[in-house]
């Protein structure tokens, strides 16, 4: 997510505290061009060669909120048992953005 942060670059810190964030830059090879986004960096690995899978993707889980529902459940071969059934009420999404003060990850809430 570091390349992806260049168009925000003035409501980060970086690992310095330097705001606005200094870019996050990959090169090639050394004195080689500046690559600043995701797009550019698998233009380039596929420039030289490699190939290149990718997908978005996103994180959820459900750490936060739930709620949870004991309910005793008929079993043929056992006769009653208890199940928990867990419902989520809301999701903790990773943004890949960071506080711009303490530098920590912002997550998103999602009911």
């Amino acid at each position: 997510n570091k390349l992806a942060t260049i168009d925000v670059l003035s409501e980060l810190s970086d690992e310095e505290g330097n705001r606005p964030a200094k870019p996050f830059v990959v090169k090639m090879e050394s004195g080689g061009k500046a690559i600043y986004r995701p797009d550019e960096l698998i233009q380039a690995l596929l420039d030289n060669g490699h190939q290149v899978n990718a997908c978005a993707t996103t994180r959820v889980t459900t750490f936060g909120l739930r709620l949870s529902i004991k309910e005793d459940v008929e079993d043929e071969a056992n006769g009653k048992t208890t199940k928990w059934t867990h419902i989520p009420l809301g999701f903790d999404l990773r943004t890949g953005l960071q506080h711009p003060q303490t530098g920590r990850n912002i997550s998103a809430f999602i009911t």
